[in-house]
């Protein structure tokens, strides 16, 4: 750590709490927030004015808890610096909100227990990983006005029922391979910046709709081949390419569509950049 920084360390009890709501607000810095505390949260913040402190509040219920951790505006120089490292509880379910208005987000939630996830962030790309099991997760919503997002689903979300990405400025990267049998919504808006989707996780919902809307920038999306997949696609100023996709009319379809049960409904569309999709 710099020495010119102000260290700060704090544990919050696990005790008998099997479920929790955690917040977080940046005002400025990096955020990062992964799994492996033993405790319900373990938060080591760096900062380089006292003004910068985070502010607290905790409060525990039986076996449900809330969590706030907040950083205060502040009216010292203007060059201060800051950085979170949030560790967090694997065992407890933990609804989770966070908000950062400048610097980047890293979430590595392969080991937390999460129930609900929502981001938004105002400058600074968002990157996050869920690789774990989530049996109560049933919402995933990030939003950035200015920075990239990505975002790895890759465990089992028995409930997760929908996805929503915003970008006003910057790319959204998509991958979903893991096992979402209860998925009926995919959504992506992105006014500057190219989307780019792969959906060959698995699907068992006969009525997952997947809609993207791009003002500038192309859309790539990659579909399961063993998946039935029907297509609508726009664009003003591009082409439409949907490789291993027979067109009817409006509408493109795969060769496995109206033969599976799963069925991936996707409306493209975009005003200035191409839509390239394959089914794999």
């Amino acid at each position: 750590m710099n020495q010119d920084m102000i260290e700060d360390r704090r544990e919050y009890p696990l005790g008998n709490v099997k479920e929790a709501e955690i917040e977080l607000l940046v005002r400025q810095g990096s955020l990062a927030v992964h799994g492996g505390a033993s405790e319900l949260c373990v938060a080591n913040f760096e900062y380089s004015h006292p003004e910068l402190r985070p502010e607290d509040d905790y409060d525990e219920d039986g076996d449900e808890a809330r969590l706030a951790i907040t950083q205060p505006r502040t009216e010292g120089p203007r060059d201060t610096r800051s950085a979170w490292n949030i560790q967090l509880n694997g065992e407890a379910q933990i609804d989770l909100g966070l908000s950062s208005m400048s610097g980047g987000v890293s979430l590595d939630l392969d080991r937390v227990n999460v129930g609900n996830l929502e981001v938004e962030s105002m400058s600074g790309s968002v990157r996050a990983s869920l690789g774990g099991n989530y049996p109560a997760l049933d919402e995933i919503s990030i939003e950035s006005a200015s920075g990239s997002v990505a975002v790895r689903l890759s465990g089992a979300f028995p409930e997760l029922t929908s996805i929503q990405l915003d970008s006003k400025s910057g790319k959204v990267d998509l991958v979903v391979s893991g096992e979402c049998p209860n998925l009926r919504r995919i959504g992506v808006d992105c006014k500057s910046g190219t989307v780019d989707l792969d959906l060959r996780g698995h699907f068992e919902r006969e009525d997952l709709g997947v809609r993207v809307d791009s003002i500038s920038g192309g859309i790539r999306v990659r579909v399961p081949g063993d998946v039935g997949v029907s297509m609508n696609a726009k664009t003003v100023s591009g082409r439409v390419r949907a490789d291993g996709f027979n067109q009817d009319g409006g509408r493109w379809t795969n060769d496995a569509f109206g033969n599976t049960v799963a069925s991936l409904w996707l409306n493209l569309h975009a005003i200035s950049g191409g839509v390239d999709v394959a089914s794999e």
